[in-house]
This record gives C-alpha cells, structure tokens and sequence, in this order.
C-alpha cells in the first residue's frame, strides 16, 4: 500500500495525536505542472489510503519548488485542517526557506528544522 509512490518515501507513525504519515518527497525539483500534478495526487493518496489526519512532509531533498506547487501546498493544507488535521514541513533548505519567508508562507505553515523536532510536537 504505502511503497507504490514514485515520488515520495512513505513510513508511519503513532503520536500523541493520532497517526501521523511521514512523507520524504524525493524530488530535488518540483516545478513541471506533470510532477507537480503527480506529487500531490501521491500526497493525497496516501492521506486517504492511511487515513492519517496527520501528515508530516521532508523537503530536505527540495532544491527548487514551483508557485504551483505552493499553492497546492495551500491546498493540502486547508484540505487536512477541514478534516481536524494537520500539515508540518520539515527539512527546508535555505533557499526553500528563503521562499517561504519571502512569501510569508512561514507563517502559514507549522515548520520544523528537523523530523524528530517536527514529530516531537504533533
């Protein structure tokens, strides 16, 4: 169930609020609309295969992100927080993260330097 995603590396995880799906996006760079299209499509397959309300994304690999794929980025967000979830980015090198601040999306998004820093607050 979880190994079939090309784009991402998928593992599970129980915390104090709930499960949570642990998401590494592989992809240095996410900005073709056909990697874009097919990264969020896994992301939300694994949401709904899972049934996690929790999702935790790795972006440490991420060199170069689309405006497209933040906005999906928005999306999966607003769809998880609807469902009493929620979404933490993790990993973001500092040109990721200089975009992020740039955009403000900073302060949209719950972020962690790191996975265990990102899973100790769930």
């Amino acid at each position: 169930m979880l190994e079939d995603y090309q784009r991402v590396a998928v593992s599970m995880l129980a915390g104090t609020a709930g499960d949570i799906a642990m998401v590494e996006v592989l992809d240095r760079q996410v900005f073709e609309p056909q990697v874009v299209r097919q990264l969020f499509g896994e992301l939300e397959s694994i949401l709904h295969a899972c049934r996690s309300k929790n999702l935790l994304i790795d972006l440490s690999q991420l060199q170069y992100v689309s405006s497209n794929a933040l906005n999906r980025l928005i999306d999966l967000q607003a769809m998880i927080s609807a469902a009493g979830g929620r979404l933490k980015l993790c990993g973001l090198r500092p040109e990721i993260a200089e975009i992020f601040a740039i955009t403000h999306l900073d302060r949209h998004f719950e972020i962690a330097p790191d996975q265990s820093t990102a899973l100790s607050t769930f």
